[in-house]
């Protein structure tokens, strides 16, 4: 939960400029550095924490995080953020991939039990999102205050993840094994790919989307001065509907489509009508595809061997980091007159269609074609 607290995060871009006068190039091959080493750290830091502790693979990407943020206050320029982010992109690898694991694990793998607490810890995670952002605004850019606390807040998420239960006993396989289950795992199981594609259909575009999201609400035409406060509310709104996510789960994954159409619709209906019935649309689509990557990451988890479950997260977290860049890419060659407005539109309807085309051909759970399909599975 407060992982989240990075009270330097929405300043940090600027932050580059104004404290150390690096140009917007310097900027962006900082973030573009970051970005990769998350990307190539992924899959092996994976197998690390399956080889031998998802709980310390946490503990370290906190201290990696925060060994980030001591570099830049002590060493506030392109070498020392450069050096930060590298130790930042590691560590956030460290924890994507385990941490998901380690909390499926957590309830003896029970799914239900997970998706119930994964959606309250996201909640909390949310709430606290959203007070740093009011946090922040509050005390303005202040940068080396804003790094001293996140620094001082990653040490004691590394601290309070040193306190963590252990996670069920495993079988723990060597590297080269994990790398070989997790690959035979994906290829050899059909419902997995199209878990796997239909969850990253929604991730990625998702994912675009909070980018962007300031930059989007420019667009649309709201003042700059009330992005920050607009975002913390829309957070909040986040932490309720993942609070309170096990009271209607159950209808949206009888639905999936009819719910993705709907709101799909609202956003379409609105966009045209002008400025707060844009925000309105866009909101409603976002906290719908929050919601649903959630749940399809739910599902995911039921299927995945516990020998090499954070290894395969790891490389789900691989590929949606991917489609990230490509949309973020895409999107910035399409705008019109410098807006993103209708490109990220686009993006939002073909994402959703993906993901509907994928659950019409996916067998459903307790259905014939399901069973034929994991009984051919068996024989694989």
């Amino acid at each position: 939960m407060l992982g989240e607290a990075v009270v330097v995060y929405p300043f940090f871009s600027i932050m580059f400029n104004e404290r150390s006068g690096i140009s917007a190039a310097g900027v962006g091959t900082l973030l573009a550095v970051w970005q990769i080493v998350q990307i190539l750290a992924e899959v092996p830091t994976g197998v690390i924490a399956d080889r031998y502790s998802k709980k310390y693979s946490i503990i370290a990407g906190k201290i990696g995080k925060m060994l980030c943020f001591v570099i830049w206050f002590l060493w506030p320029g392109f070498t020392g953020y450069m050096a930060g982010f590298v130790l930042w992109g590691i560590g956030e690898a460290c924890i994507s991939g385990a941490a998901q694991a380690y909390l499926y694990e957590l309830d003896s793998e029970d799914s239900s039990h997970f998706l119930k607490r994964y959606a309250r810890l996201k909640s909390l995670m949310m709430a606290t999102y959203s007070a740093t952002f009011v946090f922040t605004f509050l005390i303005g850019p202040r940068y080396p205050l804003l790094i001293a606390i996140s620094a001082l807040t990653m040490l004691a998420t590394a601290v309070i993840a040193a306190t963590l239960p252990a996670s069920q006993p495993r079988e723990v396989l060597k590297s080269a094994q994990i790398l070989t289950e997790a690959k035979s795992t994906i290829i050899q199981s059909k419902v997995l790919i199209l878990k796997f594609v239909r969850g990253l259909s929604i991730a990625g575009i998702l994912g675009m989307l909070l980018e962007l999201v300031g930059v989007i609400f420019r667009d649309y035409g709201m003042r700059l001065s009330i992005i920050p406060l607009v975002i913390s509310c829309i957070a909040l709104l986040s932490a309720a509907s993942f609070w309170l996510l096990h009271y209607y789960q159950t209808f949206i994954r009888q639905h999936y489509i009819a719910c993705t159409v709907i709101f799909l619709a609202i956003f379409l209906i609105l966009f045209p009508l002008g400025f707060w019935f844009k925000v309105t649309g866009f909101v409603l689509i976002t906290r719908y595809l929050r919601i649903l990557a959630v749940m399809l990451e739910s599902d995911l988890q039921e299927d995945l061997p516990s020998s090499s479950r954070a290894t395969i997260t790891s490389a789900y977290s691989l590929v949606e980091r991917l489609l990230v860049a490509v949309f973020l890419f895409l999107v910035g060659i399409s705008a019109i007159n410098n807006s993103v407005a209708i490109p990220t539109l686009t993006a939002v309807v073909l994402s959703c269609a993906a993901f509907i085309a994928v659950e019409l051909i996916r067998p459903q759970k307790g259905s014939p074609d399901a069973g034929a399909l994991e009984a051919a599975e068996v024989k694989i």
